[in-house]
């Protein structure tokens, strides 16, 4: 990726990566800016999180800049609560792409395509309607439903020798391919589904190449594939180091009944993985409420022994105070069959004492 146009947005909340790409994304839309996931980058920093997004010109990073920073838009949906959202330009950090002069990138496949991009590339190569044009390569390649790239700057052997190109000339190759996207191709291209890059080209000992690059447009596979892609209403498809096309009716319907198969397959196994993952939802759903119920049974269990160890050690208590109160009780008992003896012997005393007294009295 071109690290000319990369801004840096800081204060995002804190949410699973692939949750706040897709809200990004959504957000930039308001800028039609449309960026496929390949050139976010999501950082932690502490309690929030900060997106590293990767711009195709000069005119996107001041755009979405000036607008965050002084138009008073608000990301309500990706920003942290009562945190000023925060861009800014930097430097790419991402490892440095480039290639060495001459290297040896393989073969042409169906994902690779090799052009030497020799004279003037903007009347040749980036010029619709002759025979082997950018348009017709990403025609052919979307068509494949694979990602694919053309590298211009490599000959047909596979080796590197660069292309011609300073900032000016960059950045007018990047509006072309733009417009061809957006012209030439029916549907047109959004740019979620392609990317533009320029890969610095150094000799063997180290040293860059003054303003020489490989020029690297890679197609990226469009989720919502109805129709065949054409240009000037013709069909292509990219094969291994060739380009076949423009198809011929028959071949048109062949391949779209192809696609329409692949597609009810496709159809059928996202239903299926819908259906596994709704499964596994469930069954950590049920599983979840069997551990609370367990929990909950554990929870009860426990109470019902606290409840009956209370209720021991009371009547525990209890039978310890009943028996105290019995034997006060008893101790009481003795303590009066006392007192009564004394009294009967206190009563008999005092009759004898009477007599006496009577018979002193009648001597």
């Amino acid at each position: 990726m071109s690290t000319e146009f990369v801004i840096e947005v800081n204060n995002l909340k804190w949410e699973n990566d692939t949750i706040l790409k897709q809200a990004i994304q959504d957000v930039l839309k308001k800028f039609n800016v449309d960026i496929s996931v390949d050139n976010l980058d999501i950082e932690d920093c502490g309690d929030t999180k900060s997106a590293i997004i990767y711009l195709q010109s000069f005119n996107e990073v001041q755009e979405i800049s000036n607008s965050i920073n002084n138009s008073g838009f608000k990301f309500t949906q990706i920003a942290t609560s009562y945190k000023k959202i925060l861009a800014k330009r930097i430097q790419s950090k991402r490892p440095e792409t480039i290639y060495l002069y001459e290297e040896y990138l393989g073969d042409e496949t169906r994902q690779k395509e090799f052009k030497e991009g020799g004279g003037n590339i903007e009347e040749n190569f980036l010029r619709t309607g002759q025979k082997r044009c950018l348009a017709n390569y990403a025609c052919g390649i979307v068509n494949n439903r694979e990602k694919g790239t053309v590298y211009v700057g490599v000959n047909d052997k596979g080796r590197v020798v660069g292309l011609r190109c300073n900032h000016e000339k960059r950045d007018r190759l990047r509006r072309r391919i733009a417009q061809i996207m957006k012209c030439d191709l029916n549907p047109p291209l959004s740019t979620i589904h392609y990317s533009v890059t320029f890969v610095p080209v150094r000799r063997a000992d180290g040293y860059d190449l003054d303003d020489i690059f490989v020029l690297e447009i890679t197609f990226y596979t469009v989720d919502k594939f109805d129709r065949l892609y054409t240009v000037n209403g013709d069909v292509y498809q990219k094969s291994d180091a060739c380009l076949f096309g423009p198809l011929r009716p028959a071949e048109i319907r062949e391949w779209e009944t192809q696609i329409q198969h692949k597609l009810m397959k496709e159809a059928k196994n996202i239903e299926l993985l819908e259906k596994i993952e709704k499964y596994e939802i469930d069954k950590a759903e049920n599983e979840r409420v069997i551990d609370m119920f367990k929990q909950m049974t554990e929870e009860e269990k426990i109470r019902k022994e606290e409840k009956e160890l209370s209720f021991k050690r009371k009547k525990g208590e209890l039978e310890t105070e009943v028996s105290r109160l019995n034997q006060m009780h008893e101790d009481i008992k003795k303590e009066n069959y006392q007192l009564q003896r004394e009294k009967s012997t206190l009563v008999k005393e005092n009759k004898t004492l009477i007599h006496k007294s009577k018979v002193c009295v009648i001597l």
